[in-house]
């Protein structure tokens, strides 16, 4: 189902990498992420670029937010953490090795 909705949002989008944890598109110039077990209640997940996940969570805790998902590999290089903000909300933090942006 969400294979098919996702074919209907974008033009045949271009798979870079798939694991258990993460399901990464190109689209236009710019990273799709898909969480495969994402929790549909915590709504769609902003992931930050950044050069070093485990530091940039380490930062955010030190700022007052709670560990959600520690720094994994889901794949190719490819670093992702989920962090908590004092707030709620869930802010991603990812290092693509292969991102050239747009």
């Amino acid at each position: 189902m969400l294979r098919d909705l996702r074919s209907e949002l974008v033009d045949a989008p271009q798979q870079r990498c798939r694991s258990r944890h993460y399901v990464g598109f190109e689209v236009g110039g710019y990273e799709l992420g898909l969480l495969p077990d994402g929790d549909p209640v915590d709504g769609a997940m902003t992931y930050w670029g950044v050069d070093d996940v485990a530091t940039a969570v380490s930062r955010a805790i030190a700022a007052g937010a709670t560990e959600h998902t520690p720094a994994v590999e889901v794949s190719d290089g490819i670093i992702t953490a989920l962090v908590r903000t004092p707030q709620g909300a869930l802010l991603g933090l990812i290092y693509n090795p292969h991102f050239t942006g747009a």
